[in-house]
C-alpha cells in the first residue's frame, strides 16, 4: 500500500510531500522524493518571481527576426530595433512600444480607408472609438489631422492610427530628409503646402525611388497653421422686380453667380446664404442701391438686416443698418459694416424692410453681400 501526502500548495509548486508507510522499494521512494523535492525548490523561485516581493525582471531573448505564429496578446524583444513589440487583433500590425502614438479608431464611411492616409476625427462610435475619415486641406471641416493611419480598415472596421511617432512605408518621393510633410486631398500627403496649411510632420527618411514605398515619417501634426482669404461674396446687378415694400422684411436672394474666392465657405447664390465654416469674429459687409417712386414728404427709413439661422431657434437678428430716406427721395445708397461673432454651421442671409411706412414700386437696382472671416478658432 503507498499513501500520498500532499501540503499546502503555492501559486507555483508540485504538490508533491514524500511517499509514506512504504512496504517496499525504499531506494525507489527516495529517487521520488528527491526528484520533486527539486522540481518543488524550482517551483518555489518561479513563485518569488513572478508573484512575491523579490519580483525584479522577466528576461526576453532578443530576436534578429520577428517569431513565426505570433497572435494577439504576445510580444517579443526585437534585436534591430532594440525595442518590445506587442501583437494586438489588427492583423498586420505591430506596436513599437515607445516608437509611437496609436489609437484604434472605427471606419464608418462607407468604403476602406487605406494604411497610411492622413485622418480626421468626425465623431465616436457605441465603444467609444474615434471614428474616422480621410482629411482634406480644401475644407476647413476636415483640414483637422488627427493622425496617419498605420493599418488599412473596410467600413465596420477598427483601425490603427498613429497619432505622434514613427510611420513606415510612406510615399515621400520628392521630399527630402527633414522636409515637412503636409495634408494634401483625400488623405494624401504633399510636400506643398496648400492654402490652408496643416503640417502632418516631416521626413526622417527620404524615399529610395518612385517605384518603391519605403519613406519614413514622424508625425506630429500642427491643423491649420495658416488660411487663405476666408471670403463669401455675393453681387446682385440686375434690378429685382418692383415690389412693395413694407415692416414685413423680404430676403434678398437671386445674387450673380461668379466666383468670389470663398474656397471654404459654402454659400448659395440663390438663396442669398452663407454658411460659417467655423465658430470667429467676422465682418458682414452690405453695398445697396434703389429705385422707387416715394409720394411722401416725411423722411422715412430703409432697415437693412443681419440675420442668422442655425436650423434650431428661430431666425435671429445680429446687425442692422437703419438708412434713412429724405423726403421726396426716389433713389437710395448705402454702405454698411458689421463686426460679430459667428457660429459654426449657421446660416447669414439679408433681409430690407421699410418700419416707417411702405415704398410703392420699390426696385433693388444693386446689391452686394459679403461675410469675411477676422479670427476663426
Amino acid at each position: 500500500m503507498v499513501k500520498l501526502q500532499k501540503g499546502n500548495i503555492m501559486a507555483y509548486e508540485s504538490g508533491w510531500n514524500t511517499i509514506i508507510e512504504l512496504q517496499t522499494g525504499q531506494t525507489v521512494s527516495d529517487a521520488y522524493n528527491s526528484a520533486f523535492g527539486n522540481i518543488d525548490l524550482a517551483l518555489a523561485d518561479i513563485d518569488t518571481i513572478l508573484n512575491g516581493s523579490g519580483y525584479k525582471w522577466i528576461n526576453f531573448a532578443p530576436q534578429a527576426t520577428e517569431p513565426a505564429s505570433l497572435v494577439e496578446g504576445q510580444m517579443y524583444y526585437d534585436l534591430p530595433t532594440h525595442t518590445f513589440v506587442a501583437v494586438n487583433d489588427i492583423a498586420g500590425t505591430r506596436l513599437n512600444l515607445g516608437y509611437e502614438l496609436n489609437e484604434r479608431c472605427s471606419n464608418h464611411t462607407g468604403s476602406t480607408i487605406p494604411e497610411g492616409k492622413v485622418v480626421a476625427v468626425s465623431d465616436t462610435d457605441v465603444d467609444d472609438n474615434f471614428e474616422m475619415l480621410l482629411a482634406d486641406s480644401t475644407l476647413l471641416s476636415t483640414a483637422v489631422a488627427f493622425g496617419v493611419t498605420t493599418s488599412s480598415s473596410a467600413d465596420g472596421e477598427i483601425g490603427l492610427v498613429t497619432t505622434k511617432g514613427r510611420v513606415n512605408g510612406i510615399d515621400t518621393v520628392g521630399i527630402p530628409v527633414n522636409g515637412t510633410v503636409y495634408l494634401g486631398t483625400a488623405g494624401n500627403l504633399t510636400g506643398s503646402a496648400p492654402e490652408i496649411t496643416t503640417i502632418v510632420g516631416y521626413v526622417v527618411k527620404a524615399q529610395s525611388n518612385a517605384g518603391v514605398t519605403d519613406g519614413i515619417i514622424y508625425v506630429a501634426t500642427r491643423s491649420i497653421v495658416s488660411l487663405p482669404n476666408v471670403v463669401a461674396f455675393m453681387n446682385q446687378n440686375t434690378p429685382t422686380a418692383s415690389i412693395t415694400l413694407g415692416t414685413t422684411p423680404v430676403p434678398v436672394a437671386n445674387y450673380d453667380e461668379l466666383d468670389s474666392g470663398g474656397r471654404i465657405m459654402t454659400y448659395e447664390f440663390g438663396a442669398g446664404t452663407i454658411l460659417a465654416p467655423a465658430n470667429g469674429i467676422y465682418d458682414m459687409t452690405i453695398d445697396f442701391g434703389t429705385d422707387y417712386a416715394e409720394t411722401t414728404d416725411n423722411a422715412t427709413h430703409l432697415l437693412m438686416q443681419i440675420m442668422a439661422d442655425n436650423g434650431v431657434d428661430a431666425p435671429y437678428e445680429v446687425g442692422r443698418y437703419n438708412k434713412e430716406v429724405a423726403k421726396r427721395s426716389v433713389t437710395t445708397n448705402g454702405s454698411m459694416t458689421k463686426t460679430f461673432n459667428g457660429v459654426v454651421d449657421t446660416t447669414y442671409y439679408l433681409v430690407m424692410s421699410a418700419p416707417d411706412e411702405d415704398f410703392t414700386n420699390f426696385v433693388l437696382e444693386n446689391v452686394s453681400f459679403s461675410l469675411k472671416s477676422i479670427d476663426i478658432r
